[in-house]
């Protein structure tokens, strides 16, 4: 009857389904949903489920759910950072980066550490709101301070095609797989998925002309 503890169990089930450490990542899902759903009943009042509930919604593709769940937790707690930065992550998905932007700086100006991620995925929403050259320089900036992930190299190759710079393009994803030999373009736009499915295609296609497999 500890609504903080499964709230915790919620989070560790759904973190082990995202990065696919889970034997089955789908029943892991439904559990983190099942436990977050028990919160709701015990403390409603927990803005931190909703930003769960919401990344829940955004990985079962349901958009408006996600994005509703996400702004219900700023609202109640406009000073929690990751409450604005999953809420502006959900959003890349959705199809609205330049709120995104907006989002996630705010998140950024919040905490004095802000994780990596945040500014990951900061270039990712630069990147589809066409501000290529600014997402690069936040990209690049990321990797100088820890290139230990693929996650932003990926990033890289994409906005190195959209500048038309192949060659950098190609060495970021030479990186992303030295990093992560088992990348996969078509794994990479499923989780979580582009609500657009002409931005999937886009997505497939340049990371296919910087080198990344399908």
């Amino acid at each position: 009857s500890y609504a903080g503890a499964q709230e915790g169990l919620a989070w560790t089930h759904f973190i082990d389904a995202k990065f696919r450490w889970s034997p089955s990542p789908e029943q892991s899902i439904a559990e983190a949903g099942r436990l977050a759903s028990n919160v709701l009943s015990l403390d409603p009042t927990r803005p931190r489920v909703y930003s769960l509930l919401g990344s829940i919604q955004l990985i079962n593709r349901n958009y408006d759910a996600a994005v509703e769940f996400g702004e219900r937790a700023v609202t109640m707690e406009p000073n929690d950072a990751d409450a604005r930065f999953l809420l502006g992550y959900t959003l890349t998905f959705s199809g609205d980066p330049q709120r995104a932007i907006a989002l996630i700086k705010k998140a950024i100006d919040l905490t004095p550490y802000p994780p990596g991620l945040y500014h990951v995925v900061l270039g990712r929403a630069n990147r589809l709101a066409g501000s290529y050259h600014q997402a690069v320089a936040i990209l690049e900036a990321v990797v100088a301070a820890d290139s230990s992930s693929y996650i932003p190299f990926v990033e890289l190759a994409a906005t190195y095609i959209e500048l038309g710079n192949t060659d950098k393009a190609k060495a970021a994803a030479k990186k992303v797989m030295d990093i992560s030999p088992d990348f996969r373009s078509s794994l990479w736009v499923q989780g979580p998925a582009f609500e657009d499915a002409a931005t999937t295609a886009h997505e497939i296609e340049i990371l296919r002309a910087a080198g990344l497999p399908d």
